[in-house]
């Protein structure tokens, strides 16, 4: 079995309440990371939305797949 070594890549940003702020940050830090070398990169898990928990409305909606953000992404 031959191994290979991976490069991974770890986002961290701070969420607003704006969606596609939200994407394109995501998105600038992806590129950073893949500039670097990355082959795999992680954002946070609710990178999209704020953390419900934190935020007073519930205005998040489930998102369908095909969306904005897996559009972004892809």
């Amino acid at each position: 079995m031959v191994s290979r070594r991976v490069r991974i890549g770890i986002v961290q940003m701070k969420m607003s309440d704006e969606l596609d702020e939200n994407i394109q940050t995501a998105l600038a830090g992806v590129e950073e990371a893949s500039r670097k070398g990355a082959e795999i990169v992680c954002l946070p898990e609710l990178f999209a939305w704020k953390y419900f928990p934190t935020t007073r409305s519930s205005r998040q909606t489930p998102e369908t797949i095909p969306g904005r953000v897996s559009g972004a992404l892809s």
